[in-house]
């Protein structure tokens, strides 16, 4: 299972609230793994699914949290994360270190959701999860884990979401993503942040221009007169990239513009919107 990128777009051009129903970054759906052919693990999914629409934590049960089947594990995980009550955090802690990249996607969904009270803990039981996952899992497990960093906004959540994005296009769009909802809480972030978000968004000769590297900018209250030119100038060049991501080089050039007046913004590429 992996939530399509145009369900990601979604959520971060709208600046949805919590991840609710499927709006900040949430696997799409409890994945199809391998059917189970005996008639409890039906019903255990079927059960989970009412204990979901119900909101109804006290549906879901040990036996569902460690299932053999990883449907099941899945929709338990699931049906936590959306019910989001406090007691939720200790199955979800548990549906962490799931084998299963579903779970794990479900469980960090909702702990970035539950961490108030812990905010600290999640955030460093988050990031340990996102080093040891397989390869394979990436797809399906880093982005929740990265959007769950930044939006329990703790002390380790924006330098861990700046060094994940030297890794790869997949991981640096998530932890841009990640920043911005980080961005979003505190309504700030550091200038050597913008730095690096803006050398990812302007790309290098070995790392191709990462547009979604300019959305946390979008989220900010007041971009730093620091890095106002070079805001525009990186807002400017990824106007002239076709594709809806556009919207984000929009966003971060009106918040250079916002910063004053007085700064000079460069002239526009050819061909975009003046």
């Amino acid at each position: 299972m992996r939530f399509p990128r145009s369900f990601a777009l979604c959520v971060v051009l709208l600046a949805c609230g919590p991840n609710g129903a499927d709006s900040s970054g949430a696997p799409s759906a409890a994945p199809a793994t391998s059917a189970s052919a005996d008639g409890p693990a039906k019903h255990d999914l079927a059960a989970l699914r009412e204990a979901e629409q119900r909101r109804a934590p006290g549906m879901i049960g040990q036996p569902d949290l460690a299932s053999r089947e990883p449907d099941v594990r899945a929709a338990a995980a699931r049906a936590s994360a959306r019910i989001a009550t406090p007691g939720a955090r200790a199955g979800l802690l548990r549906g962490l270190a799931d084998e299963d990249a579903s779970v794990v996607a479900w469980a960090a969904y909702g702990l970035g959701f539950r961490c108030l009270e812990e905010r600290e803990a999640t955030v460093s039981a988050l990031v340990a999860r996102a080093l040891t996952l397989r390869d394979e899992d990436v797809a399906v497990a880093f982005g929740p884990i990265a959007r769950a960093v930044g939006r329990c906004a703790g002390t380790r959540s924006e330098a861990t979401l700046v060094s994940w994005l030297d890794g790869s296009a997949e991981r640096a769009r998530e932890a841009a993503l990640g920043l911005g909802d980080l961005a979003g809480q505190a309504k700030k972030l550091r200038e050597e942040t913008l730095v690096a978000l803006l050398l990812r968004a302007e790309g290098g000769v070995s790392t191709p221009p990462l547009p979604e590297a300019l959305y946390p900018l979008s989220r900010l209250e007041n971009v730093p007169p620091s890095v106002t030119a070079r805001v525009a100038e990186v807002a400017r060049a990824r106007l002239a990239d076709p594709g809806p991501y556009r919207l984000f080089a929009i966003r971060a050039l009106g918040r250079a513009r916002e910063a004053g007046p007085q700064t000079a913004l460069p002239p526009p590429p050819a061909g975009s919107p003046a």
